[in-house]
């Protein structure tokens, strides 16, 4: 019964606490293992009781509360950061849709096709600001812990991050960049999400063209167990990140030297990977030089 109040997203916060007269050390550890608060055998005294409810009430609302500042504060950042990378896409739009409505008659063909090119490029980088957006909510409210917590599975990460290869592979070559797959034969099976981890993989990836070099640009993916450990490594030889700029980049709404380099987007997209894989037990580590490139490590503990 417990398994299944945890399941449901809806009652993530419910406190839980067993009263039960299984008091072996193996009945403990099974109760507390499937997500009980707190755990009491019997024969109980009432004020026990009555103490460990409170205690528990008062833990939830200060979640509860905790959780509010935090989509508090996560509004103000949205409104405040957010105003110009909306306005930019919806600008293309709006121009664009006015010209083609008012001059359809005279429109060419390869007028037509840029205009409704650069409709579609407005419309997919307010929806994946959306994406995002809504994803990093889910992350900071605990929405997608629980959705983790329904969906986990058993993974094989090589099968994983070959698929993500290939999704990206299309636009490594409209940057002339280069793919590398280094990953082994096979690895040892991991708990995970395969959407979220790929998803990480794949902002990875992105980072990695979208500060590629003019020329001779690269890409590596690799993967080995390290001391009870999975490292996935995604190496590439670009423009890399100055060494006071490192302890922030994981941080919501920063930007590596966003004027200099002329980048799209909000900061968001490192933040979320950072999420993804604590939601995992896991971490994501970075090494990097200017003008020699970075490598970014997802880290995933072995079951």
């Amino acid at each position: 019964f417990c398994e299944h109040v945890r399941q449901d997203s809806r009652w993530a916060t419910l406190p839980f606490i067993f009263l039960t007269a299984k008091s072996q050390k193996a009945d403990i550890r099974q109760g507390m293992g499937v997500g009980a608060d707190d755990y009491l055998t019997k024969p109980f005294e009432m004020e026990d009781l009555l103490s460990a409810v409170a205690s528990r009430l008062q833990r939830v609302k200060s979640i509860k509360a905790e959780t509010a500042q935090r989509l508090a504060s996560l509004r103000e950042d949205i409104l405040r950061k957010l105003g110009h990378e909306f306005r930019t896409p919806l600008t293309f739009i709006k121009g664009y849709t006015e010209l083609l409505a008012e001059s359809i008659s005279g429109v060419g063909e390869v007028e037509r096709e840029l205009s409704l090119e650069a409709i579609k490029a407005g419309s997919d980088r307010l929806s994946a600001l959306v994406q995002d957006l809504v994803f990093l909510v889910g992350l900071e409210t605990g929405e997608a812990a629980a959705i983790y917590q329904r969906e986990k599975e058993k993974l094989d990460l090589v099968k994983l991050a070959r698929d993500v290869l290939a999704a990206a592979q299309e636009a490594a070559t409209r940057q002339n960049t280069a793919l590398v797959d280094d990953l082994p034969l096979s690895l040892p099976l991991v708990v995970g999400h395969s959407g979220f981890l790929a998803d990480a993989m794949r902002r990875i990836l992105e980072n990695a063209l979208k500060f590629a070099r003019s020329h001779d640009s690269r890409a590596v993916i690799s993967a080995e167990v390290r001391t009870k450990e999975v490292h996935i490594d995604i190496a590439d030889n670009g423009v890399g990140i100055n060494e006071d700029e490192l302890p922030h980049i994981f941080d919501k709404f920063y930007q590596v030297n966003r004027e200099k380099l002329e980048q799209r987007g909000v900061g968001l997209g490192l933040s979320i990977v950072k999420g993804i894989m604590e939601m995992h037990g896991g971490r994501v580590e970075v090494q990097s030089k200017p003008g020699q490139g970075s490598v970014f490590t997802l880290i995933l503990p072995l079951p």
